[in-house]
């Protein structure tokens, strides 16, 4: 009886261990971004996905080229692989299996569409002006939404809800893009690393809040936009001159209401030149009233 009773709680955990080994995991997928370059009309990404449909010894991969404009996104899979051990001996080299390869496509030529140039990350003061609101948009500065839900949803593979802002970068025609992870739980399940851009009008005017100075002087304020482009068109050669050299600026104006007005304003260093062309004496605004740069 003492021997079996020392036999069977080993056997037990020799019979786990056993299929704690054998056992597969759970299928997953990961799929991480690399902004590949930018032009003025877009940007192109290069995303490789690894998909594991429940094995330790064999998976999918795939290089996707994702092309972006304000129109729409055309999306290429330049290389698709059967990834797997010749058995389970996993000191051996992979063994990889083309599946589909786009042979069109021409590094040189994408190179010379989407110039690599020098995107600016943002720093950890810039991050703090991005925060998530109760309905997963993007809000910069606590008053701008500048990226929907849905638009994480459209590019993302894995459909939860926690996905990370983790990082901002601007490219060299300031369009703004927005970083997003998920991490894996553990060695296992699925993983994302994502970047999304920002829509153009809002990376213009989020661009703009980021120089907008902290005061202004206003020249004339208007009530619709057409009355202010006519303004500016009927100023005086010599006005116009003057302002072509003092950085006039036209800006929409929002009050607490939420009315929107059209300003002309100038920077404070040039108030008094401004006054001296014009004979208008000047109001001084905060540059936060500033809405939309025009």
């Amino acid at each position: 009886m003492k021997l079996t009773a020392q036999i069977i709680p080993s056997l037990l955990v020799s019979i786990f261990l056993a299929s704690s080994l054998s056992a597969t995991p759970d299928p997953s997928t990961s799929a991480v971004d690399e902004v590949f370059g930018s032009n003025a009309e877009g940007h192109a990404i290069l995303t490789r996905v690894v998909e594991n449909r429940g094995s330790y010894y064999d998976w999918y991969e795939e290089t996707i080229l994702t092309e972006f404009t304000e129109t729409g996104a055309k999306k290429t899979v330049l290389l698709h692989e059967h990834v797997s051990f010749p058995d389970a001996d996993t000191r051996k080299p992979l063994e990889r299996r083309l599946l589909k390869k786009d042979a069109k496509v021409k590094l040189a030529d994408l190179l010379e569409k989407y110039p690599r140039g020098f995107p600016k990350r943002w720093d950890q003061e810039r991050m703090k002006r991005l925060t998530r609101d109760k309905q997963g948009r993007v809000i910069f500065d606590e008053a701008l939404p500048i990226l929907e839900k849905s638009d994480l949803e459209k590019v993302s593979r894995i459909k939860r809800d926690d996905h990370l802002l983790v990082g901002a970068m601007t490219d060299n025609h300031d369009h703004l893009l927005l970083h997003f992870e998920i991490s894996r739980e553990g060695d296992e399940g699925d993983a994302e690393s994502r970047w999304i851009a920002v829509p153009s009008k809002l990376s213009t005017q989020v661009m703009a809040w980021l120089r907008r100075e902290e005061s202004y002087y206003m020249l004339e304020s208007f009530d619709t936009l057409e009355a202010v482009k006519k303004s500016v068109k009927e100023l005086p050669n010599e006005t116009w001159h003057a302002a072509r050299g003092a950085d006039l600026q036209i800006w929409s104006r929002k009050s607490e209401s939420g009315k929107l007005t059209y300003v002309i304003v100038v920077p404070l260093s040039l108030k008094q030149g401004w006054e001296n062309v014009t004979g208008v004496e000047m109001t001084r605004i905060k540059g936060t009233s500033l809405w939309e740069k025009l």
